[in-house]
């Protein structure tokens, strides 16, 4: 295992260039203890952060924008949602497509299926009149 901590190499294995499989080299048992302290040094908050008390302002500007386009996004969709709502709902209360016709069920919620299948007799002799 091979560390580069500020500008400095340490090679705790003995892993360092070509020679590494020569014959006469031995064997070094891996020091995990330096590894899992070597992994922690490169987390955020070195390995004892969580996902709730995460300083997003030291993640950089990149960060703080996407959290802020999330927020804004997330605002957006709930509007759109509860302004579609009332479309949903009466489409899927029509009846305009037929039982076999529905498949899974989804295109309920269409515009296709918006009022009520009279049939075309019953059309035609409304318009007649």
């Amino acid at each position: 295992m091979k560390f580069e901590k500020e500008g400095k190499i340490s090679d705790p294995e003995g892993l360092t260039g070509d020679d590494w499989n020569a014959k006469g080299k031995k064997w070094r048992e891996p020091q995990i203890a330096l590894a899992e302290q070597f992994a922690n040094s490169n987390r955020y908050k070195n390995g004892k952060g969580t996902c709730f008390d995460i300083d997003v302002e030291s993640l950089g500007e990149g960060m703080v924008l996407y959290f802020a386009f999330l927020k804004i996004m997330i605002g957006l969709f709930t509007v759109m949602t509860i302004l579609v709502a009332p479309l949903l709902v009466a489409n899927f209360s029509g009846s305009r497509i037929p039982n076999e016709l529905i498949g899974n069920g989804l295109s309920t919620f269409s515009i296709v299926s918006y009022g009520i299948n009279k049939g075309i007799n019953e059309y035609q002799k409304n318009v007649a009149h």
